[in-house]
């Protein structure tokens, strides 16, 4: 049989492979919120160990946060790639102190990528009432 042959089926048989397609997606769809839930959460505990190190860290210097990044993109990029940029540190930190409450965060990654976290932290001095109104919703 070739792609291009018309393959008459019965309706048991159309039944049987609709629920493997709704197998295979479901399977698809659960790896994808595991892997999103994954990555929300490390840049979230990143931001979070970012931060504790700034308030608490021995280094006291007045650029001592860029110092920082600077030593983490070096470390972690890599070994990691380009998501562990100096940029993309300092949104993980900022993604942090917008929702230092993890368990905000875990209610709401199942509805979240990273992309819209970051746009929302990012324009959180603009969009604060809007992203609280959101966050009610979920």
């Amino acid at each position: 049989m070739t792609n291009n042959e018309i393959v008459h089926i019965t309706s048991s048989e159309e039944r049987f492979v609709n629920e493997a397609e709704s197998i295979v997606q479901r399977g698809r769809d659960d790896a994808y919120h595991a892997i999103n839930y994954s990555i929300v959460s490390t840049y979230w505990q990143l931001g979070k160990h970012i931060i504790a190190e700034e308030l608490t860290g021995t280094g006291h210097a007045q650029n001592y946060g860029q110092h920082l990044m600077e030593l983490l993109e070096q470390r972690l990029v890599p070994v990691y790639g380009n998501s562990y940029s100096k940029r993309n540190l300092y949104f993980f930190a900022q993604f942090y102190q917008q929702f230092p409450d993890f368990e905000i965060v875990n209610a709401c990654v199942h509805n979240l990528t990273w992309t819209h976290s970051i746009l929302q932290s990012v324009s959180c001095c603009v969009l604060t009432p809007m992203k609280m109104w959101h966050a009610t919703l979920h």
